[in-house]
């Protein structure tokens, strides 16, 4: 059980880094288009 746990919550803020990163990418491409528009 010990082992499940740390697996689980890894998961879980592997799984928050990739939405975050995401967010940030959106943003700069929404940024970027409008700086050239």
């Amino acid at each position: 059980m010990d082992r499940i746990v740390p697996q689980l919550f890894l998961g879980d803020n592997q799984r928050l880094r990739v939405i975050k990163e995401y967010l940030q990418q959106l943003k700069k491409e929404k940024l970027s288009k409008i700086k050239k528009g």
